[in-house]
C-alpha cells in the first residue's frame, strides 16, 4: 500500500468496527480497522463482469474455470452471481460451518512455514541459531513446523512480528506482548519428536495458535463474505426477490 496508494488513499480515517469471528471456536468479536487507507476498496466495474469471475477481491466466490471459451467465462459467472445474490449458496467452513460467515482457508495437510529473515525481530534469530540452528537455512529464513493440517492460513501469514511505523518504544512494548506467545508455540515444535504422530502434534500444540489472534494484522478469516447487495441484510435497502434477481443476472450480461 506505501507504493502504490495515493497520499489521499493513506490520510483516510478508519472505517470503524467490524465483526470478526476466532477460527478455532466461531466467537465473534469486534474489530477496530486502523486508519490510513485500511478497510477501503474501490469498487469493481460492471462492465464485462460476466467474464470477471469468480468475485470479490480474492476470487473466493465462484469456481474458476481454466478454459477461456465464452461457454467458461458464462459457466463461472452463472454460478459466481447466483454465490453473490444468494449468500446461503456460499461455501462454507469445513470445521466451523455455520458458526462463521464464510469459509476459512485453513491447511489441507502438514506444511511448514517460512518466515524471510529480514522480517524476524533480532533476538529471535539470535535465539533460534542458538537453540535449534537447523531450523534457519542458509539463506537466514526460519522454517517452523510442522503444522497440522486444518490450521487457518491467514493467522500465521498475517502475524504481525514487526509492527509497521511504530516508534522505539511501541516496538519494545509490541514485542514484550509478543514474546511469550511466540517463545510457546516455539517449544511446542521444540517438544515434538522427529516425526510426530497426528496424536503427538495435536496433544503439543494444543491451545498454543489461539494467542496468536491478538497480534494478526487481518483477524477476518471468513474468506467469501461480504458483499451483500439484493439481500435482507440491510434494514436500510429492501431484498431483491427471487424474479428481480435473475432479471438482475439478464441484464449484467449485457454489459
Amino acid at each position: 500500500m506505501d507504493n502504490f496508494s495515493s497520499q489521499s488513499y493513506k490520510e483516510l480515517p478508519s472505517v470503524g468496527t467490524v465483526t470478526v469471528h476466532d477460527p478455532f471456536t466461531g466467537e465473534p468479536r469486534n474489530f477496530n480497522l486502523p486508519a490510513d487507507g485500511r478497510g477501503y476498496t474501490r469498487p469493481a466495474s460492471l462492465i464485462s463482469l460476466w467474464s470477471t469471475a469468480p468475485f470479490l477481491l480474492n476470487n473466493s466466490l465462484g469456481p474458476f474455470e481454466k478454459g477461456a471459451t465464452l461457454k467458461d467465462r458464462l459457466s463461472s459467472f452463472d454460478a459466481s452471481i447466483e454465490q453473490l445474490l444468494w449468500p446461503e449458496k456460499r461455501e462454507k467452513d469445513k470445521l466451523l460451518g455455520d458458526k462463521v460467515p464464510g469459509m476459512i482457508g485453513r491447511t489441507t495437510t502438514r506444511s511448514f512455514l517460512i518466515v524471510p529473515g529480514d522480517q524476524l525481530p533480532r533476538w529471535l534469530t539470535w535465539l533460534v541459531r542458538k537453540l535449534r540452528p537447523y531450523w534457519i537455512d542458509r539463506y537466514g529464513d526460519l522454517r517452523v513446523g510442522p503444522i497440522p493440517e486444518g490450521t487457518p492460513v491467514n493467522l500465521l501469514t498475517n502475524l504481525e512480528l514487526v509492527p509497521d511505523g511504530a516508534g522505539f518504544f511501541a516496538r519494545i512494548w509490541h514485542y514484550a506482548k509478543l514474546t511469550p506467545s511466540v517463545l510457546r508455540l516455539l517449544h511446542a515444535f521444540w517438544s515434538l519428536p522427529e516425526n510426530p504422530t497426528d496424536a503427538q502434534l495435536s496433544a503439543a500444540l494444543e491451545g498454543v495458535f489461539e494467542p496468536l489472534l491478538a497480534f494478526s494484522k487481518c483477524p477476518d478469516f471468513a474468506l467469501n463474505r461480504g458483499h451483500y447487495f439484493g439481500t435482507d441484510r440491510f434494514p436500510e435497502e429492501p431484498a431483491l426477490n427471487e424474479v428481480e434477481k435473475r432479471d438482475l443476472i439478464a441484464f449484467l450480461k449485457t454489459l
